[in-house]
């Protein structure tokens, strides 16, 4: 069974806002509701029904943005957001400021555009520049292959081993601790020092810190 989609229109109460939503209703076929304060959206989800949040960015900006972006992010389920009138370079930020952002139009973009990426994200598909996506791409891959790569090359010991060492505990007392002779735990390090391209146990630990 299919959902039903709601789309709400987070912006001031104006002529030009009634006017938008008249016009996303006309040619997205959804049912549309403007919202001005976060407290309106204090009202109950339903399960069998997709919301999206059409977030006019340069009027939260200037009114209660701290607010407007904790309300809005308590929705977590079966939920979009969808910036509009932001500023390019900051594209990249509101990523990681939104979460659940899966589309964003800058301030050039014309009715057209903006009718044509609501339905790809209605289509849960994602609307971003080129560039952004680009972007997140590559620094996607280089974490990817900076964190699994080494990580995959080291055996289930040599990462138990190596949490050890992160504890500060010495060779004698991660042998104790693993049953395990103080030798096979040098030879041990030895590999994992190896694998990793580190000379000491402080370079392990901080690559240690931050890929396990």
């Amino acid at each position: 069974m299919n959902k039903q989609q709601h789309l709400f229109l987070i912006s001031e109460d104006s002529i030009e806002s009634a006017a938008l939503v008249h016009f996303l209703k006309l040619k997205l076929a959804v049912d549309v509701e403007l919202l001005s304060s976060p407290e309106q959206l204090n009202i109950s989800q339903n399960v069998d029904t997709d919301y999206f949040f059409l977030v006019n960015l340069q009027y939260i900006s200037s009114a209660n943005e701290q607010e407007w972006h904790h309300e809005i992010n308590q929705w977590t389920t079966n939920t979009s957001i969808i910036l509009f009138n932001t500023d390019p370079e900051l594209e990249t930020h509101l990523l990681q400021a939104w979460p659940l952002c899966a589309g964003i139009f800058q301030k050039s973009a014309d009715q057209e555009q903006l009718i044509k990426g609501i339905n790809c994200v209605f289509a849960g598909e994602y609307w971003f520049s080129r560039s952004t996506m680009t972007s997140q791409l590559a620094t996607l891959r280089t974490r990817l292959h900076r964190q699994y790569q080494p990580y995959a090359k080291l055996t289930s010991r040599e990462v138990e081993i190596l949490k050890q060492v992160m504890t500060g505990a010495s060779n004698m007392q991660i042998a104790d601790n693993l049953f395990l002779s103080e030798h096979t735990v040098k030879s041990h390090l030895y590999n994992v020092f190896k694998k990793l391209k580190v000379k000491n146990r402080l370079q392990a630990v901080s690559w240690a810190r931050e890929y396990i």
